[in-house]
């Protein structure tokens, strides 16, 4: 507890320098020049949305794919996602509230398991834009030499988890697991792989469509950086700013231990617009505030979606 304390002040205080740096009035000023581009803005995530809703339809092989369909696992993407956004640290509340939704059109078992196979392609796509978006940066930006290491050693390390992933439940065979403390734990994650292994021989072609959604998933998040420099009169290619999220989401993932990655967020596209992309940007701050707004938008649009849900479930029985 302490500790979380302690990382929520770094934060807080990292925020605080950054937001004071910049200057108070200046924000002000920013956020006077948006107008109506505040709705493009907000409306930014929603083909990230669609995406991640094929790719988890894609992982559910019991349910017929249909624009019914697809539409009523948008529905539960938003709300699964606003429930994600409410933890701190680690983004799992809503992975309970996806299977239980889920539930209604197909078992608890058969729901848990399309969840949790969801969540593996989630995962190998996630580590593949960072492997792409690592390799794009190299190829095309002039990083110093004292991040060139660090990224190299980071697309190895991407590689290696991907490799694990894919080969655990042959490499720790179950028998083996049992003398170790850590046991309860691997055992969970060695099913989930596992299970998400058979699927893959039975259903190929749907798991890699929606390893590939979720890769391109975190490319297309760069749409909302990209409108809201737009918007404030920077001038940004769509190239950097969808690589410029890639990065955002690494670092996120590396400071997960900041509640809300309060601070290390900003800091983290500073770093990358001035030090590592060296993209010419000003207003690197109030985007950022503008990507947090985006997902506290959504977040109410998926609590109400929740309790619309909750209400209609209730009126049937």
């Amino acid at each position: 507890m302490i500790g979380k304390i302690l990382f929520a002040l770094l934060g807080i205080c990292s925020l605080s320098y950054i937001v004071y740096s910049y200057g108070l009035g200046q924000v002000a000023h920013d956020f006077n020049l948006l107008g109506w581009w505040l709705i493009p803005i907000m409306v930014s995530f929603l083909p990230v949305a669609l995406c991640y809703s094929m790719a988890w339809l894609l992982s559910s092989p019991l349910i017929k794919i249909t624009p019914y369909s697809f539409l009523q696992f948008t529905k539960y993407t938003v709300i699964g996602i606003a429930w994600n956004n409410l933890s701190p640290f680690v983004k799992i509340l809503g992975e309970p509230v996806r299977a239980n939704l889920l539930s209604k059109s197909i078992s608890p078992k058969q729901a848990i398991k399309s969840v949790v196979i969801y969540n593996i392609a989630h995962l190998i796509g996630t580590i593949l834009s960072f492997i792409l978006g690592s390799l794009l940066i190299l190829a095309f930006y002039p990083v110093p030499d004292s991040f060139f290491y660090g990224i190299i050693s980071l697309i190895f390390i991407s590689i290696s988890l991907i490799a694990l992933i894919l080969l655990l439940p042959k490499i720790a065979p179950k028998n083996s697991l049992k003398h170790y403390g850590w046991y309860p734990i691997v055992i969970k994650v060695r099913w989930a792989i596992s299970r998400t292994n058979v699927f893959m021989k039975d259903y190929r072609l749907r798991f890699l469509c929606a390893v590939f959604l979720e890769t391109i998933a975190r490319f297309v998040e760069g749409l909302t950086f990209y409108i809201a420099f737009i918007a404030l009169g920077e001038k940004i290619d769509i190239f950097s700013a969808l690589l410029l999220d890639v990065g955002r989401a690494l670092l996120d993932n590396l400071f997960f231990f900041i509640p809300y990655q309060v601070g290390s967020r900003e800091a983290s596209v500073l770093l990358l617009t001035k030090s590592i992309m060296k993209i010419e940007v000003q207003s690197v701050l109030i985007v950022v505030l503008l990507y947090r707004a985006v997902e506290i938008f959504w977040m109410i649009i998926g609590y109400l979606l929740w309790i619309f849900e909750k209400k209609s479930s209730s009126d049937r029985t």
